[in-house]
């Protein structure tokens, strides 16, 4: 039996007329009978006494009524739902937000929006270290990532990025007690005695070619601490006098704790911070965050002095 039959079925049934049922169901008279015939033969047993004036149930046409009605109106909000994700109006959207405040905030108002006009939609926030974002899009385990990178284009293929906002790395995070933390800002130089804390490179490879240009071109070979893969565990080893970091400007408005964050003269890199999706066409519900995140800011990032 397939999902024509129940609807010429439920329609003669309602109709009490073959003839009207036809009309109804947009059909001949003629194709809805055999159709009906043959849902009889798969029965087993006759749905319908047929007489001049129409058609009426037998016991067993009563009988599988109400499981007739009930199999249509389940395709039909199957067919609905199926629809609704398709249009980006309901669906799970698995974002794995990024690991800075300012644009944590960004990120928790974009989904505010989206929630105001898609009633039906899921958000599940996966909590990834940012280093593994690229890695979790890939594999389809997410569905939105942030990265930090100089280009768009330095993401491996299956990734398609956008940028969301600039930013720059001139600040370095020292120990709380170390005694170049006493100082409002730096020179690059004096920090060349110091060891530099810096995660691996396949942690993410922009970033990590980004700090070290920048601490090289000032003519400085650091001597590289190995941390591990999230910002968190790089805090943790410089509150612990491991040595210090070259971070993002924006971690100077809060620093972690055990640590002070100062502007260094002489180290500048001008970073992204992207917004990463499976590269082609991404689902409805992506694009459509994407959209509520909104246009990347003009002009220089905005960083504190």
């Amino acid at each position: 039996m397939d999902l024509r039959q129940l609807r010429y079925f439920v329609a003669s049934a309602e109709e009490g007329n073959m003839g009207r049922a036809a009309r109804r169901s947009f059909v001949v008279q003629s194709a809805l009978s055999r159709q009906v015939q043959a849902l009889e033969r798969e029965v087993g047993a006759p749905l319908f006494h047929r007489g001049p004036r129409g058609v009426r149930l037998t016991e067993a046409g009563e009988a599988f009524l109400p499981h007739a009605r009930r199999t249509l109106d389940a395709a039909a909000t199957a067919l609905e739902a199926a629809r609704a994700v398709a249009r980006g109006e309901r669906g799970l959207l698995r974002v794995a937000p990024p690991d800075v405040g300012p644009w944590t905030r960004r990120v928790a108002e974009a989904l505010d929006r989206l929630r105001s006009t898609r009633a039906g939609m899921e958000v599940e926030l996966v909590a990834l270290p940012w280093t593994e974002h690229v890695q979790a899009v890939l594999e389809g385990r997410i569905d939105v990532g942030f990265a930090i990178a100089a280009d768009p284009g330095d993401h491996p293929a299956g990734i398609s990025a956008r940028v969301l906002d600039r930013t720059r790395l001139r600040t370095a995070l020292l120990p709380a007690g170390h005694p170049l933390g006493r100082r409002r800002s730096l020179a690059l130089p004096e920090l060349a005695e110091v060891p530099m804390v810096l995660s691996a490179r396949e942690a993410m490879p922009s970033l990590h070619d980004a700090i070290l240009r920048a601490v090289t071109s000032a003519g400085i070979q650091p001597v590289l601490v190995a941390a591990p893969r999230t910002f968190a565990a790089v805090a943790q080893l410089v509150a612990g006098g491991a040595g210090w970091a070259a971070v993002l400007d924006d971690v100077r408005s809060a620093p972690p704790p055990g640590t002070v964050a100062r502007r260094v003269r002489g180290l500048e890199a001008d970073l992204e911070l992207h917004v990463l999706v499976r590269a082609g066409e991404p689902d409805r519900l992506a694009s459509a965050f994407l959209e509520a995140l909104g246009p990347v800011p003009e002009g220089r990032p905005g960083v504190p002095r």
